[in-house]
């Protein structure tokens, strides 16, 4: 287990602390003896890959994509909670989640218990490819994220001329404006049953 003090430790070794967002290097600070050390790389995209193909149609229900591992970081369980704020709200909508990882069981179980079952799709994981396909078809990028970086794939979404709907976390404030979409959403969710 690496603890606070072995961090601080190894940190010393290093010629060099590369961070893809200023909020990762306030994080990283405390534990570098040498700020100059830190230097921050903003991620990129590939734009002429990652461009819309054909315009926005309208539609009779609201697409929502988002697009990670299934893991505590990305936020999908705090993301259920919203949809099933949206589906209170009789908005119709689909939530197209593409991914996979160690929190699948527990998603789909709150799928089933908040009865999103008719508004959230589970994709799988997908090749890049068909991941842009998707993209294509949404008309909103949703990153649910506790803590982020700067996700490659909302930069995406954005050269996708997608909105992307962001909760605060780290890095991702700087580039995609979040909103206070946790805090609603955790407020309300205590009394969801």
């Amino acid at each position: 287990m690496v603890t606070p003090q072995k961090s601080v430790e190894l940190l010393k070794e290093v010629d060099a602390i590369h961070c893809v967002s200023d909020d990762m290097g306030k994080t990283i600070l405390p534990y570098c003896n040498n700020p100059q050390k830190i230097f921050i790389n903003y991620p990129s995209i590939d734009t002429g890959f990652f461009k819309r193909r054909t315009d926005k149609q309208p539609a009779h229900e609201l697409i929502i994509i988002s697009i990670g591992r299934f893991t505590f970081q990305k936020g999908f369980t705090t993301g259920l909670l919203a949809a099933n704020i949206l589906k209170q709200s009789g908005a119709p909508f689909k939530w197209m989640i593409t991914g996979d990882g160690p929190d699948y069981e527990e998603i789909i179980f709150q799928i089933n218990h908040l009865q999103l079952q008719d508004h959230v799709i589970l994709t799988g994981s997908k090749p890049v490819e068909d991941v842009k396909e998707l993209m294509e078809q949404a008309h909103i990028y949703f990153l649910p994220s506790v803590y982020e970086g700067i996700a490659n794939v909302a930069l995406e979404a954005m050269s996708m001329e997608l909105p992307v709907v962001a909760t605060r976390s780290g890095g991702m404030e700087v580039s995609a404006g979040a909103t206070r979409l946790r805090s609603v959403v955790r407020d309300r969710g205590t009394r969801l049953r």
